[in-house]
């Protein structure tokens, strides 16, 4: 799917677009001349004119209102880089220094009606580099040495995947996708919103909101599809006694490795509703494969990969292992990342021969991808990526802290700090600093002070 395609089809939709909290609606028409306009605005922030590439950040507490200026930003193949200053404020400082030629977007920029309501000054400098040649969207998520990395992907390399997707997770007018996960996130923004976008199905998004807050929309306005975590499609599957959720037609899983006893348990209490197992990562726009119930659950099953992807399974020295055997799996494919904004030795180490280094330990069956975990000490929780060294280099800045380790518990999925004290330090002054100097993404679940700590399992323990 080539981008002139994809907005083309978007103009040609008609009927709702944004289903609201109230039970309003927003026009697939209303939508495209807002975008038209914002487009308009836009393209007078360029110095010079459009020659270059404008960087857009997209404040994501704009909820539904971020379509309109997405799909400006495409319509000038400008660079959009979301970011969510009230959730991640530490992260966006970081994106907002890196570069302070952008233009940001937020909510007392844009209307009711998801227009801007401004011209922005023309002073700002378009890139012009060729390392951001058809960048479309750079997704920053974390590194293990707790340093943001910021994922580079074209708009091939996005509508290639939405397009895949959509061989498989086929959507309709009639179609309402509810969007919970953030739109920091490839998996709303690939995976749900333009997936849908490109359909002319309708999409609710609930921005800012908890989705156990927001789950009751199920019913009141009908939804239909739904993509979320393992965890959190059990905390609504085990309300079905108290609402009613039976619009729903299918839920996407993905964020987690599923295990056949949440997996069990999912469908049992979502009669009806096929549920599937979906497998992606940032670097790949993302989705991978994706297991759509056409055999038994087994644990870790993703399915087929994409089409368009092909997967192999590596030994260390990235010998090809035979089927059933496990080892690193490594994809390529139109969907897979241009590279690491700004770093070309990450880039190069994460991409060999055209084949992207995924670090997850997985086997393929009869064609379908079994996945049994990261290779590394990356955490996932929520459908986020957590490093036990981001937490501990956040605890080792408060007074008090000698060493740190940190691990999560592979059945809830719940992170604990466990902190050797130097001196004086209660768990409660620890929550109260960490939630002072960090993004709520990085609060354990559970913080013990000791005396000592016992050396990991690879023999070390994290000190000043």
């Amino acid at each position: 799917m080539e981008l002139q395609q994809f907005l083309h089809a978007l103009g040609t939709h008609r009927g709702p677009c944004i289903l609201l909290d109230n039970g309003g609606q927003i026009s697939y028409e209303a939508i495209w001349e807002a975008a038209e306009f914002n487009a308009g605005l836009l393209r007078k922030a360029v110095r010079g004119g459009t020659a270059g590439r404008l960087i857009m950040l997209l404040d994501i507490s704009l909820g539904w209102k971020c379509v309109p200026l997405l799909l400006a930003a495409f319509k000038l193949r400008a660079v959009t880089i979301p970011v969510d200053p009230g959730g991640r404020p530490h992260l966006f400082r970081s994106i907002r220094a890196r570069f302070p030629e952008s233009i940001l977007i937020g909510p007392e920029d844009v209307n009711a009606s998801g227009k801007m309501g401004y011209s922005p000054a023309p002073s700002l400098q378009a890139v012009h580099s060729a390392e951001w040649k058809d960048t479309g969207v750079v997704l920053f998520t974390s590194g293990s040495s707790g340093t943001p990395k910021g994922v580079m992907l074209s708009f091939r390399n996005i509508l290639s995947n939405v397009q895949s997707i959509l061989l498989y997770y086929p959507l309709g007018r009639h179609d309402k996708v509810w969007i919970s996960r953030p739109l920091t996130t490839p998996s709303a923004i690939t995976g749900e919103l333009l997936t849908a976008l490109a359909s002319g199905s309708s999409v609710y998004i609930s921005q800012g909101r908890s989705p156990l807050t927001a789950v009751k929309q199920i019913e009141t306005l009908g939804l239909t599809r739904m993509c979320t975590t393992p965890t959190l499609a059990a905390l609504i599957a085990g309300k079905h006694t108290v609402m009613n959720i039976s619009s729903l037609r299918t839920v996407v899983l993905s964020g987690e490795v599923l295990h056949e006893g949440l997996y069990g348990r999912i469908s049992s209490q979502m009669s009806g509703v096929r549920v599937w197992n979906a497998y992606g990562m940032t670097e790949a726009s993302p989705r991978i494969s994706c297991y759509t119930g056409d055999t038994p659950f087994t644990s870790g099953c993703v399915g087929f990969p994409l089409h368009d992807v092909s997967v192999r399974i590596v030994d260390e020295q990235g010998q090809e292992l035979p089927d059933g055997e496990q080892g690193e799996l490594i994809v390529r494919g139109p969907n897979i990342m241009q590279g690491y904004l700004d770093n070309p030795e990450l880039t190069n180490g994460a991409i060999r021969n055209g084949w992207l280094y995924t670090g997850d330990s997985a086997c393929v069956v009869k064609g379908r991808i079994i996945i049994a975990g990261r290779r590394d000490q990356m955490m996932i929780r929520g459908g986020e990526n957590v490093y036990p060294e981001e937490i501990q280099g956040v605890i080792l800045g408060c007074p008090g802290v000698a060493g740190v380790q940190v691990r999560q518990d592979q059945k809830d999925r719940r992170i604990h700090a466990i902190v050797a004290a130097a001196g004086e330090v209660s768990e409660g002054e620890l929550f109260r600093y960490i939630r002072l100097n960090a993004d709520s993404r990085l609060w354990p679940d559970r913080i013990s002070v000791v005396e000592s700590l016992v050396p990991n399992t690879a023999g070390k323990t994290r000190r000043r």
